[in-house]
Formats: structure tokens, sequence, C-alpha cells
């Protein structure tokens, strides 16, 4: 089963830090691969860490 892009304006509030922290992880570390849409959300492997964050933020 696929999770969804989660998009950071659908976050709740306290999830949003996480995001941002995966997010400047990635730009930093992961430069040539396709990692955000248009709307900011983290596609590939990235959803499912946000939609269940005590595995985001364990990886």
């Amino acid at each position: 089963m696929r999770s969804p892009p989660y998009p950071p304006a659908d976050m709740p509030a306290d999830l949003r830090p996480l995001h941002d922290e995966m997010d400047a992880y990635i730009t930093e570390h992961l430069k040539g691969f396709v990692s955000h849409r248009a709307d900011g959300a983290l596609v590939g492997p990235f959803a499912p860490m946000l939609r269940f964050p005590a595995f985001g933020r364990a990886a």
C-alpha cells in the first residue's frame, strides 16, 4: 500500500518540524533527486515517515 504525499499545509503543527528537518537533510544530502512536489510535500519514502512520525524520527 502506498502512502500519499503529505503537504505541509495539511499537517498538524507538531509534525511540521519533522517535515522541515527531513526537508533540510534531503536538500543537503540527496542532490540531484526529485524530493518535493510544488505544494512542498516530500515524495518517495518520506510520506510514510511523516504519517508515522515515530518511524520518521528514528529514521
